[in-house]
């Protein structure tokens, strides 16, 4: 159930703005401007339907004359409502770092415990045989592997995002 918050407030759209088509019809504190509109929705701001004389009303005044059939869907309303009210389509997220995906890479699990092993093979190797000459080379290469999938994979993520964008 949507709950009453202050529906007496202004909202984010301010009294008047203008675009090619003049400016958006406002009462009360309230307008029509698309954050406005945003903005009675997501407040769910009753005193704005009663600001404007009931919904049939309401929904006149942003284009919408009859509530059975909706907005028209004329070609020549769609421009007309898009450029005043703007493209109903949300925008994309930003897109992460590729910094982020590398840190997520590390975040994985086996990546984790192969980390762990690589240490500990050169703790064993370095500190407790102390063999200089050849016992850092398997915590080494495990390290390396890790590196190298990681990137691999941070890339590949980061390709694939750029490909779905376009």
């Amino acid at each position: 159930m949507a709950t009453k918050t202050n529906d007496t407030a202004p909202l984010l759209g301010g009294s008047q703005s203008s675009n090619n088509y003049g400016s958006f019809p406002s009462k009360n504190g309230y307008t029509l401007s698309p954050s406005g509109l945003a903005t009675i929705v997501s407040q769910s701001q009753l005193g704005a339907i009663s600001a404007f004389g009931g919904i049939s009303k309401l929904a006149s005044q942003i284009g919408c004359p009859d509530l059975k059939s909706g907005l028209s869907l004329s070609p020549s309303a769609t421009p007309t409502q898009r450029e005043k009210y703007g493209s109903n389509a949300l925008p994309l997220p930003p897109a992460p770092s590729l910094w982020m995906l590398l840190w997520a890479a590390l975040e994985d699990p086996t990546m984790l415990m192969l980390l762990a092993s690589a240490v500990v093979s050169l703790i064993l190797g370095l500190g407790i045989e102390r063999n200089f000459e050849t016992g850092w080379i398997e915590g080494a290469s495990i390290g390396v592997t890790v590196l190298l999938v990681v990137v691999r994979n941070a890339i590949v993520i980061e390709i694939l995002t750029f490909w779905s964008r376009r």
